[in-house]
Formats: C-alpha cells, structure tokens, sequence
C-alpha cells in the first residue's frame, strides 16, 4: 500500500513540475512617446531562471529564431525592424554554431508610424523558450494607442503593462500558448485531449457522449502498433499464471478494475488541485 501511494504522489508531483515549465516566460507591453505621429512599441520579457531564448538573428544551421508578426493594416506602418539588446554568444555543440541568446530579461522595440490615433496594432511573437530542452511558444500582442488618460487594462495570461506618459491608452494582452500557426486551431496542450476551442461548448456535451467517445476512442488506440501487440501478451500472462479459466477472469477484472481506479484518482486529484480544465 505504501508503495502504491509513492507511485501515486510521484506522478503527481511529475504533473506538477511539468506545468510549472509550460510558461516561462512572462511578457509585458507598453509604448513609448508619440513624437510626431511616430510610436515606439515595448516588448518586454521576464525569463524564470535558468530559462533563455533565441534571437531573431540565429545563423543558418542553429535553432529557430525569434519571430515578430505584426498584423498589416493600414492605418500604420513599421519604421524599420524589431531592435533588440545585445545578446549572449556561446557556441552549442548539438547545432555546432554560434547561437546568440537572451536570459533574465530582455527588451525588444520596435517603431511604428500611426496614421489613425485610433489604430488597433495586433499581432504575435514566436520564439523558443529553452531550459534542458525547448518549448515553442507564441504571445499574441494587441496595443490600441489613442488620445485618452492612461489605464490598465485586463490580462489574459501573462502580465500587463501600461504607459504612463502623454495620455496615452495601452492595450497589451500576452497569452502563452504551445505554438500553432492557425489562431482557429487548438493548441499543443488542447490537441492532446481530443477537444479544441473551437468545439462545441461544454454545456452541449452530455455525460454520456462524452462517456461514448471515450469508450470508441479506447477501442480504436488498441489498433495501435505500440498496443495491439501487447494484448496476446497481456491475455497469455493471466491465462498461464492463473491456473483455471476462472481465476484468470478475475485477475484479468482486478487488473482492468486498478487501471481504472489509478486513472480516475489521479484525474480527480488534478482536477480537484488545478481546476477542471488543468487536463
């Protein structure tokens, strides 16, 4: 019994620890003076530790670099690119180049000519967050720049900042997600569960539709190649240990009823823990 609880609080712990690790970065947004009709937009990031990402300048060769997107409209125009601090240099052995790399914080800019006070500058930054291995992310941005008292507005995800010079309204929303290049399709994290944000809501699914297409699903992953040659092993094991047709049958529940049960207690506790959407 004390080993299974081990194995249980393991398991736990290891969920935990990797939710920890899907947002390391933290991104806040403001603008700077408006000189002339010309804005100066203010990305900035926060790195947990250890934690470091790529520049936009990586040589051929090496690993993805950093990506700014801004949505083409036209009442603004980029001046220039996205200027960025100067990074760290270090050699990697795995792409054998020179990669150049931020961690901490870092602070990226970039100037913007706004023909319409009331223009709405939205797009997002792709980018690589690094610890023992790489995660792809992407933060959505959206600034609206007007000729009002500065507010704070609501966040999404990530932290939000505002500017405090000129009477300037700042609209920043950061939202950290597994990288998808379509904004109509799921994310990484909602890929694996079967259900996308663009689903029908949850108040149309019924226990049992949910209970059936868990039941369907089930039965087709034993088609899989990492399954389906388990299951002459799995049937052979009990047939032969168990002696009698009898005892087989009911160290075959036993086993079925425990996966269940292990399955079920740690989705409870999760859900319990983290809220019902944690999964």
């Amino acid at each position: 019994m004390i080993k299974r609880l081990l194995v249980l609080l393991f398991l736990f712990l290891s969920y935990s620890s990797f939710g920890q690790l899907v947002y390391p970065a933290k991104w806040t947004f403001k603008t700077g003076e408006n000189k002339n009709g010309e804005v100066e937009l203010i990305f900035n990031i926060k790195l947990d530790k250890g934690w470091h990402i790529y520049s936009q300048f990586t040589p051929d060769g090496g690993p993805l670099p950093m990506v700014f997107t801004f949505d083409q409209k036209e009442c603004y125009s980029l001046s220039g690119k996205v200027v960025e601090p100067k990074p760290l240099q270090e050699y990697d052995s795995s792409f054998m180049v020179n990669v150049y790399m931020f961690y901490g914080e870092a602070t990226f800019k970039q100037k913007i000519k706004v023909k319409d006070p009331s223009c709405k500058i939205t797009g997002k930054v792709e980018y690589q967050a690094c610890l023992e291995s790489c995660i792809q992310l992407d933060t959505a941005f959206s600034f609206t720049v007007g000729k009002s008292k500065s507010e704070i507005l609501p966040v999404a995800v990530d932290t939000l900042s505002n500017n405090s010079k000129n009477d300037t309204v700042v609209e920043a929303v950061a939202i950290a997600v597994a990288s998808t290049s379509d904004p109509n399709k799921p994310n990484a994290l909602e890929e694996g569960c079967g259900f996308s944000t663009g689903d029908t809501p949850k108040s149309n699914r019924s226990f049992l539709g949910i209970f059936l297409a868990g039941m369907i699903g089930g039965l087709l992953a034993l088609l899989t190649p990492c399954v389906f040659p388990m299951i002459p092993m799995t049937v052979s094991f009990f047939t032969k240990r168990s002696g009698s047709r009898r005892k087989g049958i009911k160290n075959a529940l036993i086993y079925a009823i425990s996966i269940i049960f292990i399955y079920v207690s740690l989705g409870l506790l999760v859900t319990v823990s983290f809220g019902s959407d944690a999964l």
